[in-house]
């Protein structure tokens, strides 16, 4: 089998349990807007996930993200599993006094960010943060094993974790919520964290790791991954300052805006989860081996980037066309009122501006990792979070949450902008002849599609039977994606290989092979 043909088929699976696991995630959103709609209940979950979210993107996804260029030119040998035992070591011991430390002062730090909330939510809301700082423990540890995995091309393994994950959480919330209400989803996170972590641990042992109880806190490679970890993880954590911001603002915001804000950006970041970040996770550790190989990593980092841009193309489409139906088909029923399916869908058509930019963003941060030029994105990523607070502060008193949401937007724009401006300075050109003659072909062709989804949109009138307005929102949706397959071969994106027994190919670069 091709290497080619091997990493297609690595990619395929990774999407394949990627997709399933969000189609899952996506079921227990739905539950939890059936259950409890766009209430007090789950702002005070949303308050309460916020700081352990944020401690997962710094420690858990900085350190994963540091470890993998770092372990880029090792094996996985003795030497190597000191090391990473003496990180796993190190980490734990950290994490129990994290996790000691925001169950004394979960009060405190739920009565300042959730003023808005009744005497009850804030106490919902502390027993919440309680149960989710135990779950931070796993959440970190099994994305250093993601990583380690990962670093062995095991790239299977952690996309399929996701898997029982959601349906552990599923079940919870099922099971639960009659008697201990949204409680059932922080309970149903902290097992399925911990079911997730040890699915990993059979691949680890089967690829040679052993561990060891050695802590050497002045060992060099630590203070290695931990420094570059600590400017990574504020990228990696970049949503959650972003999201956490958006909290500071709940004192002006009406009662149920946060539960608004996190629908819209559970849809808006379905179609990254499912198919962006898996190609990233992909594309990562390719790109980090051939980063001593100038002509072949530039290469691969804009046919990269030119694939990203190719998948993002119609699913923007579709959100900023069929926002409206798409909300009132995942959400409304139960206690998710047309009034909540109003506004939620308003927030999805301006999130949905930011997608691509969003998803560039995310992946040419990979590209500066790569080449350990670590200080330079977080830089861009502090001015970026500081013009879009400046944003908010403006818009949110004028305008309420959709203020927050085109902020939101314009702080990816912003950052994209200012991304490629210094990868130009640093040699890495991403817009040469050839290459911007490509973008411009693919903004046209996002012109064109975005004209014809219009027209069926203004043309075409949905049922009001769910299942019907199901099907037809499917049926709709390959009509456009058939549209664009036509786009793609028209502007010879794609092309037949008579060769190859008419196979279709990509045809990213002029004169790719």
């Amino acid at each position: 089998m091709t290497n080619r043909k091997r990493s297609f088929q690595v990619v395929l699976f990774m999407m394949l349990f990627s997709i399933t696991g969000k189609a899952l995630g996506f079921i227990r959103e739905v539950l939890l807007a059936s259950y409890f709609g766009a209430g007090e209940s789950v702002d005070a979950y949303l308050l309460a996930i916020i700081i352990p979210n944020l401690l997962f993107s710094f420690l858990g996804v900085g350190l994963a993200t540091a470890l993998i260029p770092h372990l880029s030119d090792k094996k996985m040998n003795h030497q190597t599993f000191n090391v990473i035992s003496n990180l796993l070591n190190i980490l734990s011991i950290a994490l129990v006094f994290i996790i000691i430390n925001l169950y004394i002062f979960a009060p405190t730090i739920i009565s300042y960010f959730g003023s808005n909330l009744s005497v009850e939510g804030q106490l919902i809301a502390v027993e919440m943060l309680r149960i989710l700082s135990l779950a931070v423990f796993f959440w970190v540890i099994c994305s250093i094993f993601s990583a380690l995995l990962q670093h062995t091309n095991n790239f299977i393994i952690p996309a399929f974790s996701t898997l029982p994950n959601n349906i552990i959480v599923i079940l919870f919330i099922v099971t639960l919520t009659d008697y201990i209400g949204v409680k059932s989803l922080a309970y149903g996170m902290l097992a399925a964290l911990i079911v997730q972590t040890l699915i990993h641990v059979p691949s680890l042992f089967k690829a040679g790791y052993k561990f060891k109880f050695v802590i050497k806190p002045n060992d060099k490679n630590i203070y290695i991954i931990f420094s570059a970890a600590i400017l990574m993880s504020f990228l990696t954590a970049y949503e959650q300052i972003n999201l956490l911001t958006d909290r500071l603002f709940s004192p002006i915001l009406n009662n149920g805006d946060l539960a608004t804000l996190n629908y819209a950006y559970k849809l808006f970041m379905l179609p990254f989860g499912v198919l962006i970040a898996t190609l990233i996770s992909y594309f990562y550790p390719r790109i980090s081996k051939l980063a001593k190989d100038p002509k072949n990593f530039l290469d691969e980092v804009i046919r990269n980037k030119l694939i990203i841009l190719l998948l993002i193309i119609p699913i923007t489409v579709l959100m900023l066309v069929f926002n409206y139906k798409i909300v009132e088909v995942v959400y409304e029923r139960g206690a998710f009122s047309p009034s909540d399916t109003f506004h939620t869908a308003h927030a999805l058509y301006v999130y949905s501006i930011g997608l691509p930019f969003f998803a560039l963003m995310m992946y040419l941060n990979r590209v500066f990792f790569s080449i350990k030029e670590n200080k330079l994105p977080v830089v861009i990523g502090a001015i970026s979070l500081l013009i879009g607070l400046v944003f908010k502060f403006i818009l949110a008193n004028q305008i309420g949450f959709i203020g927050l949401v085109i902020s939101t937007s314009i702080t990816y724009i912003i950052n994209v902008i200012l991304i490629i401006y210094i990868l130009n300075k640093k040699s890495i050109t991403l817009f040469s002849g050839k290459v911007f003659y490509q973008y411009v072909k693919l903004a046209i062709i996002f012109i064109i599609l975005l004209l014809v989804a219009s027209h069926v949109e203004r043309n075409y009138e949905f049922s009001s039977m769910l299942v019907y307005s199901i099907l037809e929102l499917i049926t709709v949706s390959f009509f456009i994606l058939f549209m664009y397959v036509i786009l793609l071969f028209v502007f010879k994106f794609l092309r037949y290989d008579s060769a190859s027994k008419m196979k279709i190919k990509f045809n990213l670069l002029k004169g790719d092979k």
